[in-house]
């Protein structure tokens, strides 16, 4: 009995049951000798054989191109060696797909495990940068895929021998090796990495900019990029897919260990070179070898050093070129150990930061030139011994203590540089999405914070560990800033600044120097703001911006100093807008987005940068009374973060920040009178903030904004329908009441919870006794939050609403006393700001008018009236005249401004 075989090289064969196999019982290809095996478990009797053939007999030749039940065929998208692609619709489904039939004439058991094999890789990889596989079948022994349509093609179609500007190559090889190293995480090998087998997701774009001779320059752009056909994938604990001498890829993109056919040692690494040579190929125009013959290539690819990009092309920037040849390094150790390493380097190139790969040493150079050239270089040997002998013991001593010296320096550079990278990555990631991350990422923390405590603990007489010392001091803020903990984040920041300030005064004055001197400002800036101390943050947030704008002028096409500038500009619209001076605010804001890079030349992360400032504009153009404009300030965040969340749907971070663009849609809606629209928009953030909230629960940022929008939701739906807007409210405190039992020590988080415990007040005022509880629970809580910050225009008043409302409930019970008490209860919870005493003349005065108003004996209206007048009168002489003279002028106090002993307290000069 025969059965049709093809080898992995191609070579066909017919194999009978009484063929000769190896030991191992594996196939021995007749034309080529390299032993494979067809499937995981080794082949040992024809029984096996007849097992392989009644699962996997290839069908009779048929037309690959007839149709497949389900599809209709709408043109062909691609054909190789093994199939062909097509575009299809999915009639049942109503989507276009891409539609993958092996040959007629390759639909030989190899060509059909290759099928299994691409449809195993992805089913165990779910990630935005890889082609999904939405559907494997087989229709009359015709084995298929189908799998995601990419309209823009494949990278190879666009590459025409011009290099890409470096940028853009960097940033098309970063976007792929994310993907790739997604699947890395997953145990999945991809073992074919070229630009055929990269496709876009979309059609490339265009965008032009002006040079610094102010001519033209027109870039294009890369979008959704994403990694196809896993055909040859294997996962990396399955040493049985293919054996040894088995040659699997293409030869100008396979590594070394992959074109010895050494596949057992064929890993990770391998996709780092292809991905290498792929950049390579983008920066260059031409891939790193390329011989006459497959064969050619492959000897190359084994025995010869690529040449340098920059030599190729002299803009190619040295950082890229080294990551370039990092990959491209002849032994797999020596290359990234996974795609995610790259992805991280090229990110740091991106971003204006150090890569950690480093080009390779001069002992390394000389062996490889003394593999090439053995005569000359064995000449050269004796000749250098020579000169070795000659400069004597003491010479060459000298020479080891700089080398161990040199060596201990470059090791605790590398140390360092891993642990800020592993700090950065901590402190930017949000670990929200993964399991125990809290706990997870605090634990990191620590870690880094004891390496920094260690470093702090030497004497600093070297300049090098002098300057160490200062950015671990300011990396120890940032941890503990991290962490929460603010008094003792002050205290290290303070530290780093006195540390900074002794290089300065001993003639440190680089870029570099002044960076972290402004992130110091900056970050205690940060944490001044997160005390409430709005006066100190702003004054730091000013400096920091001062020293980046310089930084900004003095290196404009770096993106680090474009960031930190428009960072700082953005803490102080903040700030500004928090005490209520919203021009400054909303100027802040758009100095924010001057600073960053346009879009044809912006880093990767600018785009959530970009939303960011456009939320918080959205809410200060609001409260400036531009319902209009704050409307489009939200839809441009809302856009932004759609194509975030487009090419990243796992990100929780860009989902959160989506749901906040509408909830500051909804409020601005509803200020402009578009009640549904506002309504609808603040739904949609609501069922967003509660995915999130049911996939973390114990993470308060979500909840903070699911109350906040259930509050808005309540105020939207007040003058239609009470009781839903009851509901709204009543789901909101629970919401606030959870985030306490968090964060208890937030002081705005008690003025949310106070606010909405105000509306409820309001809300059951048909329950009077109910609505009382509310109001006096709510206005403590608000008073905390104007003890932080009295100048907030939204908790200012709700204290005026909530006293109003709690002032008649009060006297229309007759409870006189209650009254006294609560005025002298809102006077203290403001003792340092003469607000308190403001807001408790006018919850009396409020008192008296609605005393005037209760059906009652003419003398008992009159005495009760009187004695609130007295009592507001009596905390006007106790406070500050002069800041209290505006109450002449306040509406809320019309019920005793006429009176004379009034207007004379107010009149009196302050002692």
């Amino acid at each position: 009995m025969a059965i049709e075989l093809r080898c992995p090289r191609g070579h066909p064969w017919e194999f009978d049951d009484g063929d000769t196999r190896d030991a191992k019982g594996n196939f021995v290809c007749p034309v080529c000798g390299i032993e494979w095996t067809l499937t995981a478990t080794v082949v040992q009797s024809p029984d096996d054989i007849r097992a392989i053939q009644a699962e996997l007999s290839p069908p009779p030749p048929v037309n690959a191109s007839q149709p497949i039940p389900g599809f209709e065929i709408q043109g062909v998208l691609g054909s190789g060696g093994m199939g062909t692609v097509y575009k299809a619709r999915h009639v049942k489904m109503d989507r276009v797909v891409a539609l993958k039939v092996p040959h007629a004439d390759r639909m030989d058991l190899a060509s059909r495990l290759r099928v299994q094999a691409e449809a195993r890789a992805a089913a165990h990889l779910q990630h935005p940068g890889i082609v999904q596989v939405f559907e494997v079948g087989e229709t009359d022994g015709r084995p298929y895929l189908v799998l995601e349509f990419c309209p823009g093609g494949s990278l190879a179609r666009r590459l025409t021998g011009t290099p890409l500007a470096p940028r853009v190559a960097a940033e098309v090889v970063a976007a792929v090796a994310v993907a790739v190293g997604h699947a890395h995480r997953a145990g999945v090998i991809h073992r074919d990495l070229k630009p055929d087998n990269i496709l876009l997701g979309a059609e490339p774009q265009t965008a032009e900019r002006k040079g610094r001779d102010s001519t033209i320059i027109a870039t294009t752009l890369y979008p959704m990029l994403k990694v196809a056909d896993f055909g040859l994938a294997r996962r990396t604990e399955d040493q049985s897919q293919t054996q040894t001498g088995t040659v699997m890829g293409t030869p100008c993109y396979m590594a070394p260990e992959q074109a010895r056919g050494d596949v057992r040692h064929v890993g990770p690494p391998a996709d780092v070179y292809a991905l290498g040579a792929v950049l390579y190929e983008l920066l260059t125009g031409r891939p790193p070898f390329k011989g006459t013959t497959p064969m050619d290539t492959l000897d190359q690819v084994c025995t010869r050093d690529p040449i340098p990009p920059s030599r190729l092309q002299p803009t190619v920037p040295r950082d890229l070129e080294t990551v370039a040849l990092a990959c491209l390094r002849k032994g797999s150790e020596k290359r990234y150990p996974t795609a995610v390493e790259l992805a991280d380097d090229l990110k740091r190139f991106l971003t204006g930061r150090p890569v950690l790969a480093r080009p390779v040493g001069w002992p390394e150079r000389l062996v490889k030139r003394a593999r090439r050239n053995p005569v000359l270089s064995a000449l050269l040997l004796l000749l250098v011994l020579a000169i070795a002998a000659g400069v004597g013991v003491a010479g060459w001593k000298q020479v080891r203590l700089i080398a161990e010296r040199d060596r201990a320096r470059s090791h605790f550079q590398m140390s360092m540089r891993a642990i800020d990278e592993l700090l950065t990555e901590v402190a930017e990631q949000d670990l929200a999405a993964e399991p125990r991350a809290e706990q997870t990422r605090r634990a990191l923390l620590e870690k880094a914070m004891r390496f920094y405590q260690e470093l702090l603990s030497v004497e600093a007489g070297d300049p090098s560990v002098a300057w160490e010392a200062a950015r671990a001091a300011r990396r120890t803020g940032d941890i503990y800033r991290l962490l929460g903990r603010y008094p003792d984040a002050r205290t290290a920041y303070d530290q780093a600044a006195a540390r900074f300030e002794k290089l300065r005064l001993a003639g440190r004055d680089d870029a570099e120097f002044w960076r972290e001197v402004a992130l110091v400002h900056n970050w205690r800036g940060e944490v001044c703001r997160l005390t409430e101390q709005l006066d100190a943050a702003e004054a730091e947030y000013t400096t920091a911006a001062e020293i980046q704008s310089r930084l900004r002028v003095a290196s404009p096409d770096a993106p680090a100093p474009a960031l930190d500038l428009a960072q700082s500009f953005y803490n102080r619209g903040i700030v500004a807008g928090q005490k209520g001076r919203y021009a400054d605010a909303e100027a802040h804001f758009r100095r924010a987005a001057d600073a960053l890079f346009p879009p044809d030349r912006a880093p990767p992360e600018q785009r959530q940068h970009t939303a960011r400032i456009a939320i918080n504009l959205s809410d200060v153009l609001r409260k400036a009374g531009r319902p209009a404009d704050a409307a489009a300030a939200a839809l441009s965040a809302v856009g932004n973060l759609d194509a975030l969340i487009a090419a990243h749907p796992s990100r929780p971070d860009y989902r959160h920040e989506r749901a906040a663009a509408e909830i500051n849609l909804a409020i601005a809606r509803s200020a402009a009178g578009e009640r549904d629209a506002a309504i609808a928009a603040a739904a949609d953030a609501r069922r967003r903030l509660e995915e999130l909230v049911r996939e973390f629960p114990s993470t308060p940022l979500y909840r903070v904004d699911l109350a906040r929008v259930c509050t808005t939701m309540a105020e939207l739906e007040y003058a239609r329908n009470r009781k839903v807007a009851e509901t709204h409210t009543r789901a909101a405190i629970g919401h606030w009441e959870a985030v306490l039992a968090i964060r208890p020590n937030v002081p705005s988080d008690h003025g949310e919870l106070g606010i909405a415990l105000g509306n409820l007040g309001r809300l059951s005022a048909a329950r009077p006794a109910e609505a009382r509880e509310h109001l006096t629970r709510g206005i403590p809580e608000v008073l905390t939050a104007l003890r932080a910050n009295p100048d907030d225009a939204d908790f200012r008043q709700s204290l005026r609403q909530q006293a109003r409302d709690l002032a008649d409930l009060l006297v229309r019970a007759g409870d006189d006393v209650a009254v006294a008490q609560e005025a002298e209860r809102i006077r203290d919870g403001l003792p340092a700001h003469h607000f308190g005493a403001w807001r408790a003349v006018c919850f009396l005065a409020r008192a008296a008018a609605t005393a005037g108003k209760i059906p009652a004996p003419l003398e008992e209206t009159a005495r009760r009236a009187d004695a609130f007048a007295k009592q507001a009168i009596a905390i006007v002489r106790k406070g500050n005249a002069t800041l209290l003279a505006g109450l002449l002028d306040d509406p809320d106090c019309d019920p005793i401004r006429k009176l004379p002993a009034f207007r004379e307290a107010l009149r009196r000069p302050d002692k």
